[in-house]
């Protein structure tokens, strides 16, 4: 990969994206005009607490007891289907924060709620809210659209959609989202400068987390192969778009490429020895 678009470790280039913080702790917030007992207070309040289980605690069990066997997670960029957003089965979500869960976190992070609304649609409750994100490297301000149904087992979540309003990276200025945004960011993950490619970062920062993972595997496949931060982004790019098990692979072949390179705190890149000799691709 040339070097104007490598980064120099996976922290940071999480933050570029906006994708570090993981969505779901805080203070909780409700309608105000939901009377104590209501349903819908107790539907916000319940998932409110399993949010923050998973964010604050990495509490695994209670966070992934939130969803029901069918459930799907989409990272989309409006509130409009589109062509670009990623949707995660049951089995891809437990994956995914299995591989980011997999310790307590240590950075200092809040989120408040706001906007909070509910209302009845048949059989199931629709809650919509701004979730304002705060942690040690930066904020973000997210939209999110859940669909529950309330059974036997409690309350469970069906569907969640999440887009970002905007995002900010610790002393930077604050990204936010307009179609005018993702045009531009579209043009630039469009530029074919990576060996002839597509650059993987760019497309995760046009939140193209199929295509960036696609475009990695293309990018480190390539004849004559590619640099350790070319390997780095294929594992990242595997757990954004629910390939996990690409993940640990990569990064045994990022340091053994570069023995020094920063990998995410994530479970796949634990205990990685210092460096290793390139497996046979």
């Amino acid at each position: 990969m040339q070097r104007s678009h490598q980064h120099p470790n996976a922290a940071a280039l999480l933050l570029r994206v906006g994708v570090l913080a993981v969505l779901g702790c805080g203070s909780p917030h409700v309608p105000s005009d939901l009377a104590p007992g209501d349903e819908a207070k107790s539907a916000v309040l319940w998932l409110q607490s399993v949010q923050r289980a998973g964010y604050e605690r990495h509490d695994l069990p209670t966070y992934m007891r939130q969803w029901a066997p069918e459930a799907t997670l989409t990272a989309a960029r409006t509130a409009r289907a589109g062509p670009h957003e990623r949707t995660l089965t049951h089995n891809q979500i437990r994956q995914t924060r299995t591989e980011r869960y997999h310790r307590r976190p240590a950075d200092g992070r809040s989120l408040t709620w706001r906007d909070v609304h509910v209302h009845q649609g048949g059989k199931a409750t629709h809650i919509t809210w701004l979730a304002h994100s705060k942690h040690a490297d930066g904020a973000e301000l997210i939209a999110e659209r859940f669909v529950l149904r309330r059974g036997a087992a409690g309350w469970r979540v069906v569907h969640n959609r999440f887009w970002p309003v905007w995002t900010q990276e610790k002393g930077r200025k604050r990204k936010t989202y307009s179609p005018e945004t993702w045009k531009r960011l579209d043009v630039h993950a469009q530029r074919r400068s990576c060996f002839g490619q597509r650059c993987p970062a760019r497309l995760l920062a046009a939140w193209r987390f199929g295509d960036a993972y696609v475009a990695a595997k293309l990018l480190t496949e390539r004849p004559g192969g590619t640099s350790a931060h070319g390997w780095l982004l294929r594992g990242i790019c595997a757990v954004l778009s629910g390939h996990v098990g690409d993940a640990r692979p990569s990064w045994l072949r990022a340091r053994a490429l570069d023995p020094t390179i920063a990998l995410p705190d994530w479970r796949s890149a634990a205990n990685l020895p210092a460096s290793t000799t390139p497996t046979a691709k």
